[in-house]
């Protein structure tokens, strides 16, 4: 038998963890399944409440802007999203909102959400 006991503190400026726990809970079984990876994006889940298939969703752009010759590292963009968590947020929102077919409305909607979402 083996036991895992694991504790959890908060970093500064944190979202309740009564809010997040969900979130936090799927992450790390996401993570100990190998279904997500383990970096600096994570902490998104606690910093903006975000679930960690959102959380992949930033890592991809991450990987994509490397692929296209960016300059700025994946830890670099770790920690400016982990610094301003609401623009994590922004971004994840403006995802949604152009491509989850779980929104049922038509273009000429999408893209109205979408620039309410930019400006």
């Amino acid at each position: 038998i083996h036991l895992y006991d694991f504790g959890l503190l908060p970093p500064e400026g944190h979202r309740e963890l009564a809010e997040v726990r969900p979130q936090v809970e799927n992450a790390f079984a996401a993570a100990w399944r190998g279904e997500a990876e383990v970096d600096g994006f994570n902490e998104l889940v606690l910093l903006a409440g975000l679930t960690w298939r959102q959380v992949v969703v930033l890592r991809a752009y991450a990987k994509y802007l490397r692929q296209t010759g960016n300059v700025f590292s994946q830890r670099y963009l770790e920690s400016t999203f982990t610094a301003y968590p609401e623009i994590a947020v922004l971004l994840v929102k403006l995802f949604e909102t152009r491509f989850s077919p779980a929104l049922q409305v038509g273009e000429v909607e999408r893209a109205r959400r979408a620039a309410e979402i930019r400006d």
